[in-house]
């Protein structure tokens, strides 16, 4: 009799833990952009054919429980393999001196997020606002959204987000940098990619 209480408690604890671990799966998080582990890379096009991909070495952002999703870029992080180019660009396009980061906003629903089961992934057309050198433009770009861990999340571009030039008043730099280059063309449509790890907070 007393074995098969014992049994019976340990059934039920059991039980118990278990669902507190699938609740807690569930559970609407805080999250955090690990910077180490997620990247933000662009495209520039030269002469017409010519492409090479560079990339920002500091980002930060936040997605909190109310499904506020907060990126910022360091512009003075910008990284494309050759010093005196990375120099022209921090000066005469990001113009960093007045504006330090680039910053993404939008809103997703937190909810939806946290139903995904570990190893799930989603794909949401997002609505959002991106200011870059004190310009702020309306974009619409689709995420993958995969569930590593109950915490760990990673937000990824399904495809490249285009970033025209002229709607962010960067033509002028632009053709700074192509004139000092000697470049007879910079593309002013810059393709954007980013794969974002979050963690639970």
């Amino acid at each position: 009799m007393f074995k098969s209480k014992q049994a019976l408690s340990m059934l039920l604890v059991g039980v118990l833990f278990s669902a507190g671990s699938f609740a807690n799966t569930n559970e609407v998080s805080n999250w955090s952009i690990d910077n180490a582990h997620s990247q933000v890379n662009f495209i520039s096009i030269k002469k017409d054919h010519v492409a090479e991909v560079h990339s920002f070495e500091q980002i930060s952002g936040t997605f909190s429980k109310q499904g506020e999703f907060s990126l910022s870029i360091d512009l003075s992080s910008v990284e494309t393999g050759i010093s005196k180019r990375d120099k022209r660009l921090k000066q005469h396009v990001f113009n960093i001196e007045k504006f330090a980061n680039a910053t993404l906003t939008s809103k997703l629903d937190a909810n939806e997020v946290a139903t995904l089961a570990v190893g799930d992934t989603m794909i949401k057309k997002v609505s959002g606002v991106l200011s870059i050198a004190g310009e702020q433009q309306k974009i619409r770009f689709l995420v993958t959204i995969s569930k590593l861990s109950n915490d760990v999340l990673l937000v990824n571009s399904s495809q490249p987000i285009i970033i025209r030039a002229a709607k962010f008043d960067l033509i002028d730099g632009i053709n700074k940098l192509a004139q000092l280059a000697k470049l007879n063309r910079i593309s002013y449509s810059v393709p954007v990619t980013f794969s974002l790890r979050l963690t639970s907070q």
